[in-house]
């Protein structure tokens, strides 16, 4: 005869062995001989869990409960009989009273932080999935799913050191190593991405998800032809992926090969109709450069259409459909090149910001309702918020900095989020001018959040249209009030940004109409900008490939700020100055860089000029270097239609003499307005004619460019750490918020 303690042992090891008749007899018989017996209740309960009956088996886990309050085991597998059937509150109820009487229930607590993920409190969830590691060090399946929780939730350094201690542990698979590539990739960290997803393909070869990591690795690295490579090389394993196509796509897109990307987005969405994001990013396509002036109405048209019919289509009633039309917007800035082709754009820009309201109050409701102005306490101050994915050395940074430098303390206090990866000294800068940095990034949610705890009376977004993630944030209510400025000089079009923070020298007289927010014109150019620091010349011309005998011109914005009805300006130079060599700054891109100088050869050819003489595109480079070019120009020519605000500052701080013509908009009046706050006119034109007049001046008559030189030297203490738009920007910030309570 066996003793019970014997028994159940033989019915567990049945049980474990899967000969549940065995096991299920043996309880059956124990049960007879003494009925309150909890371990053979909970044996049926397992057996019966097992098998699939989970009615019967919660019958005999409570059964167990009710002899034996105290079984730890009973209220643990009673909470995944619940869960198993979607009852996820009273599953963390029988999984925490589970924990109350074992503390150390690795299992309960790992079980736990499932339940919590399922309802959506990931905090919870990873305390959980902590505390199990805690218990269990171990264990690599929940080191795995805390990696993968934490970097959904944006803890994106957390995420990676769990992936790598998997690693340690087991170092056979392939799927850790492709997360560890995911979230090395959210840090910018492109390199090791490359080198973890390398690792998963070494170990299953023809899985291409990793190819497609790689892939997005090196694009983001500008190294758009070995993207493509990779993405090639995934096609050859699986040519019927629709998201290897869908990949190709963007990348040919990002590289300026948009009708290519356009075939690729069609590819997809044959293999796959209702790949919606291949669909949206088809009719969305717009190049980066226009071969010829007759092509942008048409890419207008096109892409005005698609934002229509995009706004007409979504339809967000249900948790699938607003995912959905979020990650659209998750990708990349929607229409962002339809700024650059030098019309009006706050028609479009009100749509889409109408929309991308739309879609964030669908998927954030509590997150949208209009915030009322937070009270101010005596002893406490104005609090501002400033929020972008550009606090470092950019020029986004650099245009915004002094107005933290130079902050009233007395009055305010300054919360500052920088929401990207990259940090740098002029981050540290940015921190050492607030009274609370934040440097967050990674989950919206987290983001905002912090926000709304920091309770700011006014939100500053410094560049909305720069970024995703900062424009999916603006379009949400964070603060009673909020602002936008000329980080990215076009109006937002969100119903949710009450100002546009801009220069009254840089804005035309029937500016309000550019804008949807109302229009607030700081003085000047309204930023404190601080005097750049100018290095002694280390480099000569030929270190750069330029001509020692050329008048040299310097012309360095972003090439997609060049457009084609203004290439022959250069060639008309050239006709008048025969030394005349223009130097530009070439594209990540050698489609976009290849197209730009077929375009110059087309606009020299008209006049009977080689371009090659005259023209070169210089590699991008370090901002030292980019300085001894300044110094090494004769003259700087301002791009028509996008000025240059920062260069524009970098040139005079080098001597350059800047020839510009202010357009229609304040983005292509940059370099007006700086001169005009010089009191510099004499290389301000009014036309394009006047504008190669006086380029070609500057160039012939070296007595005149010498004087502009001088001038400009007198006069840099007008343009630099200007003071008098930061009082002006903390009037206003004094009178919006006192008028909450007039």
């Amino acid at each position: 005869m066996l003793s019970l303690s014997q028994a159940i042992a033989l019915a567990y090891q049945y049980l474990q062995s899967g000969q549940i008749s065995q096991a299920e007899s043996i309880c059956q018989q124990i049960l007879q001989q003494q009925p309150d017996c909890t371990e053979a209740l909970f044996l049926l309960g397992a057996i019966a869990h097992q098998s699939g009956k989970l009615d019967e088996a919660l019958l005999y886990y409570l059964q167990t409960i009710a002899f034996a309050p105290d079984h730890a085991r009973a209220y643990y597998s009673l909470g995944a009989v619940m869960h198993q059937q979607g009852q996820l509150l009273e599953a963390i109820t029988y999984y925490q009273q589970a924990i109350a009487l074992q503390p150390d229930y690795s299992d309960a607590h790992y079980d736990l932080g499932n339940a919590f993920k399922q309802v959506g409190d990931l905090s919870t969830a990873i305390y959980h999935y902590q505390q199990a590691i805690a218990i269990n060090p171990n264990d690599i399946e929940v080191r795995g799913n805390l990696a993968n929780l934490l970097l959904e939730k944006g803890e994106i350094a957390a995420a990676i050191h769990h992936y790598q201690q998997v690693i340690l542990l087991q170092p056979n698979i392939p799927g850790i190593y492709y997360n560890l590539g995911n979230a090395l990739l959210e840090q910018r960290n492109y390199q090791q991405a490359i080198v973890e997803y390398q690792k998963a393909i070494s170990l299953t070869p023809q899985s291409i998800d990793a190819y497609l990591g790689i892939a997005t690795a090196l694009s983001k690295m500008y190294h758009f032809e070995d993207a493509i490579a990779w993405l090639e090389a995934a096609l050859k394993i699986n040519p019927h992926s629709p998201e290897a196509y869908l990949n190709m796509g963007i990348t040919l897109g990002d590289s300026g090969q948009v009708e290519n990307a356009i075939a690729n987005f069609q590819k997809a969405l044959q293999l796959k109709p209702d790949l919606a994001t291949a669909y949206w990013f088809n009719e969305l396509a717009l190049p980066v450069l226009y071969d010829n002036i007759e092509q942008i109405p048409f890419w207008r048209q096109r892409c005005c259409q698609a934002i229509n019919k995009l706004i007409n289509a979504t339809i967000l009633t249900s948790p699938e459909s607003r995912e959905l039309t979020l990650n659209i917007w998750q990708k990349r800035p929607i229409a962002f090149y339809l700024g650059y082709q030098g019309l009006n754009e706050r028609g479009i820009q009100r749509k889409l910001g109408n929309f991308l309201h739309r879609v964030m109050a669908a998927n954030y409701p509590h997150w949208v309702l209009p915030r009322p102005m937070y009270a101010i306490n005596k002893n406490e101050k104005i609090r501002i918020g400033y929020i972008s994915t550009h606090l470092r050395n950019h020029t986004v940074g650099k245009l915004t900095l002094g107005w933290l430098k130079n902050c009233d303390r007395k009055t305010f206090d300054i919360y500052t989020y920088q929401v990207a990866p990259e940090v740098d000294s002029t981050t540290e800068k940015f921190r050492s001018y607030s009274n609370y940095f934040h440097h967050i990034y990674g989950n919206i949610e987290s983001i905002c959040q912090q926000i709304i705890t920091d309770k700011p009376h006014i939100l500053v977004f410094t560049d909305i249209g720069m970024s995703p993630l900062t424009y999916q944030i603006a379009a949400l209510s964070l603060a009673p009030v909020q602002c936008t400025t000329w980080g990215h000089p076009i109006t937002s079009g969100l119903p949710t940004i009450d100002y546009f923070l801009s220069s009254d020298l840089m804005e035309p007289e029937n500016a309000r109409s550019h804008y949807s927010e109302k229009l607030i014109r700081l003085p000047n150019i309204g930023m404190c900008y601080e005097k750049p620091d100018i290095p002694e010349l280390t480099k000569t011309r030929a270190d750069f490939n330029l001509r020692e005998d050329a008048i040299l011109y310097f012309s360095c914005q972003s090439l997609f700020k060049y457009l084609p009805q203004f290439d022959r300006v250069f060639a008309e130079i050239a006709q008048r100055v025969p030394q005349a060599q223009f130097a530009f700054i070439s594209h990540q891109s050698a489609y976009v860089n290849r197209q730009f100088e077929s375009r110059l050869k087309r606009a020299f050819a008209e006049l009977n000029l080689n371009s090659e003489k005259h023209c070169i595109l210089l590699p991008r480079m370090n901002h030292i270097d980019y300085l001894n070019v300044n110094l090494l120009s004769d003259i700087f020519l301002d791009s028509f239609s996008w000025s240059g605000g920062n260069t524009t500052l970098e040139a005079l701080a080098c001597g350059l003499p800047v020839v510009t013509c202010p357009g229609e908009f304040m983005r292509g009046r940059h370099a007006y307005g700086i001169l005009k706050m010089m009191e510099m006119s004499e290389t301000i034109a009014r036309d394009r004619v006047e504008y190669v007049d006086i380029a070609v001046r500057l160039g012939l008559d070296t007595n005149w460019r010498q004087d502009i030189r001088q001038k400009i030297y007198q006069r840099h203490s007008m343009i630099y750490n200007d003071k008098s738009c930061v009082v002006a920007l903390e009037s206003f910030y004094k009178k919006v918020v006192a008028e909450f309570y007039l």
